[in-house]
């Protein structure tokens, strides 16, 4: 399996790359040290990533910052390459204060992913998004096996 990593981060409402001027899709292949959060209460953020390939499985390492409520989901919409298919993925943060590991597969190639961070009072972050690549792989016609 071979990982593929964001490429491109495009519409990008309320969210915020550390350390600053990193630049979102890079930080989002690195490690937990580089990241990108979306601030606590802020419900209109959103960021599409490009993956810059159709993938399969999707791991997101994430986890919600602490504060009065600690209450934080993070939405997670994945988009083929023609966006005529969707399928959405509700990440609930509200037991994972340190970086957690979650995995997705949805039901069909997906190439584009728009992240949203839902919280009450506190940040929303990711560390990383890969997705495992589709790669087409020609079928061999096998001859003379047991016919």
């Amino acid at each position: 399996m071979s990982w593929v990593y964001p490429v491109a981060a495009s519409n990008i409402q309320e969210w915020y790359d550390v350390p600053s001027g990193y630049g979102h899709a890079a930080a989002l292949a690195v490690g937990d040290s580089e990241y990108i959060y979306a601030p606590a209460g802020i419900y209109r953020n959103s960021i599409l990533l490009d993956m810059g390939q159709d993938c399969g499985l999707c791991e997101i390492r994430a986890r919600r910052g602490t504060g009065l409520f600690d209450i934080a989901s993070l939405v997670v919409h994945f988009h083929d390459a023609g966006f005529s298919q969707s399928e959405q993925w509700l990440i609930d943060l509200q037991s994972y204060p340190n970086w957690s590991d979650f995995t997705f597969t949805p039901s069909f190639p997906w190439r584009y992913v728009d992240l949203e961070g839902h919280s009450i009072d506190v940040l929303v972050g990711v560390s990383m998004l890969r997705g495992a690549s589709i790669v087409n792989i020609p079928r061999r016609l096998l001859t003379g096996v047991g016919l």
